[in-house]
């Protein structure tokens, strides 16, 4: 029974009063009524979320983008996985990922590329290191817009262009798309053709997927569940 207890102790990736993403050592031993050892076993592993149960359906790819380093959760201990994720926040994600960790973005320039993206922005550094990989372009205006939320669409061209080399759509040259699409609401004539190699790209790799209907549905707004699972997989991290 001692030695159930300690194994099923090993197991649970929830600390009460440990802030979520520490890493964590247990040490589970079992002994005799004399002293003698019988069992000792020590397991480093990730504080999950309040909110990420783990059979929630994509504990596993947040947990690894966390112990990757890529994306945090919030004060209140949890991860929020349905909030949507915004253009400077995708940044951020994409950054960690593509530099291998937050401490490998570099700082940025002395003068911004984007008007609404000053030096003392919170995301400045990444915002600016995933542009000079050209793997956001902002506006014709001159404008990031780093509240705007990302869907879908989107999504899939940070993505695309961040695990290709070169990065950035120079890395895309040579993938030539299907001519006919995988998804009928993504095609190479609609509204959405200037997403349509970046979708493909990622649906040949299995990154992305489409909904039980057979759509793409590029519209919908990223969530922070989806991200992790699309950066768990387009940067190949398991747990």
């Amino acid at each position: 029974m001692l030695l159930l207890a300690a194994a099923a102790l090993l197991a649970y990736p929830l600390h009460a009063l440990t802030p979520p993403g520490t890493v964590v050592a247990n040490t589970a031993t079992a002994t005799y009524d004399d002293g003698v050892v019988v069992y000792s076993n020590t397991v480093e592993f990730v504080v999950g979320f309040l909110d990420v149960p783990l059979d929630y359906w994509a504990h596993d790819e947040i947990m690894a983008c966390i112990e990757a380093g890529i994306v945090a959760g919030y004060p209140d201990g949890k991860y929020h996985p349905e909030w949507s994720v915004s253009r400077d926040q995708m940044a951020v994600f994409i950054s960690r990922a593509v530099a291998g960790g937050d401490g490998n973005v570099p700082v940025g320039p002395d003068a911004p590329t984007f008007l609404d993206v000053p030096t003392d922005y919170w995301a400045y550094n990444y915002i600016e290191f995933a542009k000079e990989k050209n793997i956001v372009l902002g506006y014709s205006d001159a404008l990031y817009r780093p509240d705007v939320t990302v869907n879908r669409g989107q999504m899939a061209v940070f993505i695309a262009r961040s695990i290709v080399d070169p990065t950035g759509d120079e890395g895309l040259a040579g993938y030539s798309p299907p001519a006919t699409p995988t998804f009928p609401d993504v095609t190479q004539e609609n509204e959405w053709s200037w997403c349509y190699t970046h979708v493909e790209y990622l649906a040949s790799r299995g990154i992305v997927s489409g909904y039980p209907e057979g759509t793409y549905e590029p519209s919908r707004t990223c969530s922070r569940d989806q991200i992790a699972v699309f950066l768990a997989r387009a940067f190949e991290l398991s747990r």
